[in-house]
């Protein structure tokens, strides 16, 4: 490796590390209010850090690959601002051997995402899992997070807010051999807790429910003021901690999955389109690297506010394409894994197309 190879990549190195330190920290502070609710209900400080450590590799997962894109845009563009890389060009170093240190950044960090999506981040997830059960027994209502689906016995719940053991905009779907039966809407409920017992009671006010005749598609409407559910805690316990949703199996769980449900005739849609998209993810490391580097040797002033602009712009792009892709895996035909590789092939495309153009114009 040459001295100014060394030189490049010690600079955006540095600027990775900071950048996926402050993104990391800004994406924690989304769930810093979720932490603070539980020390307030009384949780113990030790499983509130649990908590804290379990979270970092999903969230490093999304600051990794925006990392070596802003480090890739804000080097590359003060290099050029500076005339450096004219220099180079001036000394007889070709413009790709200037962004070989781009390559080995964006190489580097394919391979650490790798790493968290493929392993450390679903373990994670699948010991949070593990972990609410346990706040659980607690306080069954620590089993319920705004905006998040949880499903216990047949019943799926969500909800949009919870202010100590009361919750708002409420909604219940019963489940009876994977065929919805009913629905239920309520504004507000109560839910408590019968240590006794080991039950759960969740009373709803101003319910609308929807339910379906068994053997048949006829619907009635039944609104009433109060309405009362009532479920095993222990039981439900034992099933939200053992059983693993897509995004709690490491690749190697995921193709063992993939393996069954082809022996057994099942689709295997959702777990194909969950490995795509861990692959995509760690891909883009290298496609934002490619982008970022001839995108950041274009501009030329303010490339700070410019180059952070640019760089939030894209990634905000590629994550919308490949969570709309995601939803597609319920639809098999419209191939949600092409979709979702689509930003990838078109942000290297653009980089290779922008970098010929830089070499044309240094010539």
């Amino acid at each position: 490796m040459f001295i100014y190879e060394r030189y490049i990549l010690k600079k955006l190195v540095v600027v990775f590390v900071l950048t996926v330190l402050f993104f990391t920290a800004i994406l924690f502070v989304f769930n810093i209010f979720r932490i603070a609710r539980h020390l307030a209900a009384g949780l113990q400080f030790s499983l509130v850090l649990r908590l804290f450590v379990y979270l970092i590799p999903s969230l490093l997962g999304f600051s990794i690959p925006f990392g070596s894109l802003v480090a890739c845009l804000l080097v590359y563009g003060r290099l050029s601002a500076q005339n450096e890389i004219l220099a180079l060009r001036v000394s007889g170093v070709s413009l790709y051997r200037t962004a070989s240190a781009m390559a080995m950044l964006g190489l580097g960090t394919f391979l650490a995402s790798l790493l968290v999506f493929g392993v450390v981040s679903p373990r994670a997830r699948y010991a949070v899992r593990k972990l609410r059960t346990e706040l659980g027994t607690i306080n069954p209502l620590f089993l319920f997070e705004p905006g998040e689906t949880t499903r216990i016995s047949d019943y799926i719940f969500s909800m949009r807010r919870k202010d100590g053991n009361r919750l708002y905009d409420i909604s219940i779907v019963h489940v009876d051999k994977e065929r919805v039966t009913m629905r239920i809407d309520a504004q507000k409920g109560t839910m408590t807790h019968n240590p006794d017992s080991g039950t759960i009671s969740l009373k709803l006010e101003k319910v609308d429910s929807l339910m379906r005749k068994r053997g048949g598609s006829e619907v009635w409407e039944m609104p009433a003021e109060v309405m009362e559910i009532e479920f095993d805690l222990a039981s439900a316990l034992q099933k939200f901690e053992r059983k693993k949703e897509e995004d709690d199996m490491t690749f190697r769980e995921l193709l063992a999955r993939v393996r069954i449900a082809k022996e057994t005739g099942e689709d295997a849609i959702a777990y194909l389109t969950e490995f795509h998209k861990r692959l995509v993810f760690s891909f883009a490391c290298l496609s934002f690297a490619m982008i970022g580097a001839p995108l950041g040797m274009r501009i030329h002033r303010g490339e700070k506010t410019v180059g952070a602009a640019v760089g939030i712009a894209l990634a905000m792009s590629f994550y919308t394409v490949v969570m709309f892709a995601e939803r597609l895996k319920s639809s098999s035909h419209l191939l949600p894994q092409i979709v979702m590789w689509s930003p990838n092939v078109v942000l290297v495309l653009l980089g290779i197309l922008f970098f010929r153009k830089i070499q044309r114009g240094l010539r």
